[in-house]
């Protein structure tokens, strides 16, 4: 009992040095946070040069990720050592390699320079890490397709076209200003209503009719429950691109719906007329 009654104070020694060094240790790890997020606020209002890159890389270990992603990015707009700029890339990835931030921006500069099997390696880890944001997807499409990697380009554009068809309106014109075709306009839409219809409506607009590569997906679309409104303008839609057997089938389906009053007469008729027109042509 003498015995045990000794140790105890040792223990409490033990205890209060053990929570001693465990509050230095949080409050070193608190400090190290604070100056790292004020190093990379001062480095965003710091103009970057190959020196001060320099000078972080030898002293890394007092650097995060976030102040290595800041100067790379601020080196790249400047006149820069390339190897020296790969260097600070990869180090803020191995320090943050769960931040698709590190990764997006590092695959971006790489695909600039041509090295597009990496840079599709680093959007698609950044996209993985973020799987929820249509808007990564899309920029690091637009970033392969620029790049001239259409076919890896085209899997991240459908994917974001698929969470956000809304998208269409910025992705389809990037397309069409880098020599896109419509097939490849018509790969990455998903079947359904609204994507349909903002696909056909920018290429009735943009583009010389071709009802050949739209055909089977409209005729797919024609086979999804949708509003009311939505299937007059995809019946429009067809007419447009001289489908007319087709439009002319799916309003005939449609002149029992009392929900469409007198618009089924109207677009057989001027579907008739342009039938005409076409014809004459």
């Amino acid at each position: 009992m003498k015995e045990t009654k000794r140790q105890k104070p040792e223990k409490k020694v033990l205890l209060f040095l053990g929570v001693f060094v465990f509050g230095l240790l949080y409050f070193e790890g608190i400090s190290i946070v604070l100056r790292n997020a004020k190093l990379t606020i001062e480095a965003q209002d710091q103009i970057a040069s190959n020196e001060m890159v320099k000078n972080a890389i030898s002293q890394k270990l007092f650097y995060d990720s976030r102040f290595f992603r800041t100067v790379a990015v601020k080196l790249e707009y400047a006149g820069h050592d390339p190897a020296v700029l790969r260097t600070a890339y990869e180090i803020a990835t191995m320090k943050g390699p769960s931040n698709f931030e590190n990764l997006f921006a590092f695959g971006v500069y790489v695909a600039s320079r041509g090295e597009l099997d990496q840079a599709e390696k680093l959007l698609k880890e950044a996209v993985r890490r973020f799987p929820t944001d249509p808007r990564l997807s899309a920029n690091a499409g637009v970033v392969l397709y620029r790049a001239g990697s259409h076919s890896s380009a085209l899997s991240f554009l459908t994917q974001a076209l698929k969470m956000d068809p809304g998208l269409s309106y910025d992705i389809y014109p990037i397309i069409d200003g880098y020599g896109g075709t419509v097939e490849e306009l018509v790969q990455i839409t998903s079947v359904q209503p609204k994507s349909v219809l903002s696909l056909c409506t920018h290429i009735v607009s943009k583009h010389t009719v071709d009802s050949g590569p739209l055909e089977p997906v409209i005729r797919k679309a024609f086979e999804i429950e949708m509003e009311p409104e939505q299937k007059l303008r995809l019946i429009s839609c067809a007419m447009n691109i001289s489908l007319f057997s087709l439009a002319r089938e799916e309003a005939e389906k449609l002149r029992a719906d009392a929900t469409f009053g007198g618009k089924v007469d109207q677009l057989l008729e001027e579907i008739d007329r342009k039938e005409r027109k076409t014809k004459n042509h």
